[in-house]
């Protein structure tokens, strides 16, 4: 088997395994937000995905003789960046999601939005961002489908806080 597709696999199997954790800890803790576990999973596979890219990246650019930094390897690099950056930050809300905090969930929406706006326009040109942005849409449904449960968990903090 082709290292690439056994490390996929395996990266693809952590990240279900840690979304499947992820869910039944929230899932069974009271006032948890279950959704709130797509929006992690969708993170930790849009941040795999993106270190997977990194990799990819290295490895062909150190195989290249002779060797070479130009413009096209420095965007694939701030590419793979700014995409792994985007899926931790999405993974990262989506905890504080769980826990019904406001600021995570505004957060997580802006991540989650922002990961769309770089993958979206890149779409047409590769099917790695296709994935991309289907998981970023994901994170983002999920987090708009628990705004209201989480609204009403800041109401509820502003109200017994007096």
């Amino acid at each position: 088997m082709d290292p690439v597709v056994a490390a996929s696999f395996a990266v693809l199997l952590l990240v279900v395994g840690a979304t499947t954790t992820f869910w039944w800890r929230v899932a069974h803790r009271v006032g948890g937000i279950g959704l709130s576990a797509l929006a992690f999973g969708s993170g930790l596979v849009a941040a795999g995905l993106a270190a997977g890219h990194l990799v990819g990246v290295a490895v062909t650019e150190l195989r290249r003789i002779p060797r070479q930094y130009d413009f096209r390897v420095y965007a694939l690099v701030l590419l793979g960046v700014v995409l792994a950056a985007l899926g931790t930050r999405l993974t990262v809300t989506a905890i504080g999601v769980a826990r019904g905090e406001y600021a995570s969930w505004r957060n997580g929406v802006r991540a989650a939005v922002a990961l769309l706006m770089v993958t979206l326009p890149l779409a047409p040109l590769d099917g790695f961002a296709v994935g991309l942005s289907f998981f970023a849409f994901i994170g983002l449904a999920s987090l708009l489908a628990v705004s209201r449960r989480v609204g009403q968990a800041k109401n509820e903090n502003v109200s017994g806080a007096g």
